[in-house]
């Protein structure tokens, strides 16, 4: 399927995982579905910016900021975009700007962000009138909660083998490592469990980099992907319908 292809309007977008600011992100791709899909709102659903990379080192480019200014003018046009925070970008979380004195540049880049609607979690109303819970999903990470040094480390390791090896063995080496520290199947578990005992109808996550929508228990379990390892998000179309999207082509709906 095309870009041109892609629906002309949708009621929701869903992007997670941009990582906007890492040299290896192709978030910037994304510029031509918002350039494509108008909508009515559009959710962040986590590491939008990679504040914790960029206060490593600079590494901002001209088609990053393409897409922040992006959001940006949706927003002042009309659109409803919203920013959830996610365990990359934690000053979205805390809702403070970084030392000006430290980080100026990612101080800056934040300030002009600020305008956005922010929000932890999101309960989310479809066309059909489903409830839907929205969240990053890095909660439900126990290495993330209680081992912090180990995402970090694991980071920094990966964005120095990516010089030396090839792109295919470096995804494939990182599947490992998540499958062996995060267990991403325990994350998605303790959110199903979470979702199930509130009695949500379904979630719409990031944080696993690992695009789904299914209908399992009675819910709807939808991951947004990612633009490191994928180019996909999700989409609620003007009837009330999910699709998930790998840029290019459906991947699943319901």
């Amino acid at each position: 399927m095309p870009v041109s292809a892609l629906p002309e309007k949708v009621r929701t977008i869903f992007l997670s995982d941009l990582h906007l600011g890492y040299r290896f992100s192709v978030g910037a791709n994304c510029l031509k579905v918002l350039n494509q899909i108008s909508a009515e709102q559009i959710y962040l659903v986590g590491d939008c910016i990679d504040e914790t990379r960029l206060q490593l080192g600079w590494t901002w480019t001209a088609d990053d900021q393409r897409v922040v200014d992006k959001f940006i003018e949706l927003q002042s046009s009309g659109t409803r975009v919203v920013v959830l925070p996610g365990n990359h970008d934690p000053y979205f979380r805390e809702q403070e700007l970084p030392s000006r004195a430290y980080y100026p540049e990612l101080a800056m880049l934040l300030e002009s962000m600020s305008h956005l609607e922010f929000s932890e979690r999101v309960a989310y109303t479809s066309k059909n009138g489903k409830r839907w819970l929205v969240i990053h999903g890095d909660q439900f990470d126990q290495v993330e909660t209680h081992l912090f040094g180990i995402p970090k480390l694991g980071s920094r390791i990966f964005d120095r083998i990516n010089f030396l090896l090839p792109r295919s063995f470096v995804l494939f080496l990182r599947d490992i490592f998540k499958k062996l520290f995060a267990k991403p199947k325990e994350i998605e578990s303790g959110l199903v469990e979470h979702v199930l005992q509130e009695n949500w109808g379904g979630v719409i996550f990031g944080h696993l980099h690992d695009p789904k929508l299914v209908r399992e228990q009675g819910i709807v379990i939808a991951n947004c992907g990612d633009w490191l390892e994928n180019e996909s998000f999700l989409v609620e179309t003007l009837e009330g319908n999910l699709k998930l999207f790998n840029f290019e082509q459906v991947v699943a709906e319901l």
